[in-house]
């Protein structure tokens, strides 16, 4: 629970009155009640606001943070991408340079297929320059016209056993010719096998980089948004804390004019030694102590503060009743006290009873101890409802343990 530095150390009368250079008078109570009323008004106005900054500035924080989460994210999944690219350019690359290499070998084997083409080319003009030749001189040419009419090395070779050529020159010849012809098959097959292989090679190779290069232009693409977002978020956020710094040197200027006019309230108690005794006090609402008296670190601001009273645990509406029979010193709200009731009991002792859901006794009244003053809630700075009770000496905060 946040508690303003100079809001209940003041209740010491001659103190307060320096602190303000304002002597209290009777004449001047009405003018003091109304001007309290009016900075109260503005300070609950205020305080509206700086909630509505604080919730604007929350809200800013977790989007950022939120966008932030998916562009590390996103990042990550772009570094992963561009990895992937690089192996698949490195692929393509090797892919390129094996099918160059495959591209030579396929030149080669289209040069020698065109080699055995011209060759046989070659060999049938021989067998019919020999079959004229034959003509001539009176030999018997059938053979070799009837094998240079064959389909295929299988064909050739099986027309020449069956005619039986004897001559030395016409079996040269057709040995020749049928091997040209078998290299020129065997030729023609690789070249067809090699493009293949070239070909397909370097489809997939392409394929493969193409499909890396979309998804890493995807991630490089949702990685710029987020950033842009990003950036955006982050002036959000810049923009609401200023807006809410402004709202809290609005409530801080507000608070010390509203802390000097309380202070002449609160001089009306009395000064004195503050004895009350073990057992002095009754417990002001039915629940256990949920933060003890001493410093702490303050759940609201996160910083280490004295904690000035003992918070106990209620419900919303339980009953708090006065813990000690005394007059109503102050019973109005208070930014960080929320509704707030203090009771003077006189020798300097007073109790004090903060973030109440509603008073129920107004200034000036007498009370007798136990009976009902207030309602529990959860008004001003706090986390959720309970009673803030504290007892002050002069003006001090004490551990009001001490007095059970």
């Amino acid at each position: 629970m946040r508690r303003p530095s100079l809001r209940l150390s003041v209740l010491a009368c001659s103190a307060l009155v320096a602190v303000v250079g304002i002597a209290p008078s009777p004449a001047r109570a009405d003018d003091i009640g109304t001007k309290q009323t009016q900075i109260e008004a503005a300070l609950k106005a205020a305080n509206a606001d700086l909630d509505a900054a604080t919730g604007a500035t929350a809200a800013a924080a977790a989007e950022l943070s939120a966008v932030q989460g998916r562009l590390a994210s996103a990042q990550t999944t772009l570094a992963a991408n561009r990895a992937a690219l690089a192996t698949a350019q490195l692929q393509e690359q090797t892919t390129t340079q094996a099918a160059s290499v495959a591209r030579g070998t396929l030149t080669r084997a289209q040069q020698a297929r065109d080699a055995a083409a011209d060759r046989v080319v070659a060999q049938g003009q021989a067998i019919r320059a020999y079959a004229v030749a034959a003509y001539k001189t009176g030999a018997t040419p059938d053979a070799l016209l009837v094998v240079a009419a064959g389909d295929g090395a299988g064909d050739y070779l099986q027309r020449a056993g069956l005619l039986n050529v004897a001559s030395r020159g016409q079996a040269r010849i057709l040995r020749q010719f049928t091997a040209e012809r078998v290299a020129l098959s065997a030729a023609v097959m690789i070249v067809a096998q090699k493009t293949q292989v070239v070909v397909e090679k370097e489809r997939a190779a392409q394929a493969a980089l193409n499909r890396v290069v979309a998804v890493t232009a995807s991630a490089q693409n949702t990685t710029d948004q987020l950033a842009d977002l990003g950036r955006q978020q982050a002036k959000a956020l810049l923009d609401a804390e200023s807006a809410l710094a402004g709202q809290r040197n609005r409530v801080a200027q507000l608070q010390v004019e509203s802390n000097q006019i309380a202070a002449l309230i609160r001089a009306r108690a009395a000064v004195g030694t503050g004895v009350v005794g073990k057992g002095g006090l009754l417990w002001p609402t039915p629940g256990p102590v949920t933060s003890p008296f001493g410093y702490r670190v303050d759940p609201v601001t996160g910083k280490y503060a004295l904690h000035a009273g003992l918070d106990i645990g209620a419900r919303t509406g339980a009953e708090i009743r006065a813990a000690r029979g005394g007059t109503v010193i102050f019973a109005a709200e208070e930014t960080g006290y929320g509704n707030y009731t203090c009771l003077d009991h006189g020798g300097g002792f007073a109790t004090c009873y903060a973030h109440q859901s509603k008073e129920l006794v107004t200034v000036g009244q007498t009370v007798v101890q136990g009976q009902v003053i207030g309602l529990v809630g959860a008004t001003g700075y706090t986390t959720g409802p309970h009673l803030h009770f504290e007892t002050r000496v002069n003006g001090n905060p004490v551990n009001p343990a001490q007095y059970f």
